[in-house]
């Protein structure tokens, strides 16, 4: 029912947008599809009947174009398509000419002040405080101190508390004389 994406082609009424100016085919109707220049015409009733010719729209497209290009021979000028000698060609002069030019300018400027001498070696005490001065003043040396300041205090504090509960422990094994006893039989573990 279809013949593909969008159905069937249209019929050659369809194809209005071209010029009337296309084939007309009058003449006798014999069962075989006409060709251009052929008439078709209704037997018997005396009028003939203009009838177009299903033709590709290639070809429609074609022939608008050849005669859209007649038309404009036609109305053109007529020496555009006249066969007289071309016109003397125009003789154009050329004047070249080059010029370059060059300014240098020099300019003595004092040169720059000499580099400060480095200042003198602190002593000993003044030279650590102006070190840790230095490194304080940085806001990633303090996040690295405290942190690392934190990391120690907490492993000390874990280390105090486990030293706290052996003694403890001990404490107790050494106050009850049921534990001292058995403590004494067992080898001791270190």
């Amino acid at each position: 029912m279809f013949g593909g994406f969008l159905g069937n082609p249209p019929p050659p009424t369809a194809l209005s947008c071209f010029p009337a100016q296309a084939p007309v085919f009058t003449g006798g109707f014999s069962g075989v599809p006409a060709s251009s220049g052929d008439s078709v015409s209704l037997g018997g009733f005396g009028k003939q009947s203009q009838v177009q010719a299903y033709e590709r729209p290639e070809d429609l497209v074609r022939q608008a174009i050849q005669r859209g290009v007649q038309q404009h021979l036609v109305a053109a000028p007529p020496q555009w398509h006249s066969q007289h000698a071309a016109p003397s060609p125009l003789q154009v002069l050329i004047q070249n000419t080059t010029s370059s030019s060059t300014e240098q300018q020099t300019i003595n400027a004092s040169p720059p002040p000499p580099p400060l001498p480095p200042a003198p070696p602190l002593h000993t005490w003044e030279g650590l405080r102006h070190f840790f001065k230095e490194f304080w003043a940085s806001p990633f040396n303090r996040l690295f101190t405290l942190g690392a300041l934190g990391a120690f205090i907490y492993i000390y504090q874990g280390r105090q508390q486990h030293r706290w509960r052996m003694a403890e422990m001990q404490r107790r094994i050494d106050s009850n004389p049921f534990l001292r006893f058995w403590n004494s039989l067992l080898p001791p573990s270190r």
